[in-house]
C-alpha cells in the first residue's frame, strides 16, 4: 500500500511549484510579501484562479487556466535547481 503515495506526492508537488511560477510571474514581488508575513496578494490570487472554481474543474483544467500550461516538470526542475545549485 506504500507504493502509491510517493506518486501522489510528486504530483502535489508539481502543482505546487508550477503555481508558485505563475504566481511569481504574475506578482513579481510577492517574496516581499511573504518575508513580511502578508498572505493577502496570495490568498486574493488563490481565490481568483484557483479556490472559486471548487471541484467544477478538473484537477488538469485548474492547472491549465492557474498557470497557463498543461502540467508539467519544467516548473519544478527550475524550483530544485535553484534551490539547491
Amino acid at each position: 500500500g506504500y507504493i502509491g503515495y510517493f506518486p501522489c506526492y510528486l504530483l502535489g508537488f508539481m502543482v505546487a511549484a508550477q503555481m508558485g511560477a505563475a504566481i511569481r510571474r504574475q506578482i513579481p514581488d510577492i517574496a516581499t510579501d511573504w518575508q513580511k508575513g502578508d498572505f493577502d496578494r496570495l490568498n486574493k490570487w488563490l481565490d481568483q484562479y484557483v479556490y472559486q472554481h471548487g471541484r467544477m474543474l478538473s484537477p488538469d483544467t485548474l492547472v491549465i487556466q492557474a498557470t497557463g500550461s498543461p502540467l508539467g516538470p519544467d516548473a519544478l526542475i527550475q524550483h530544485l535547481q535553484s534551490r539547491y545549485s
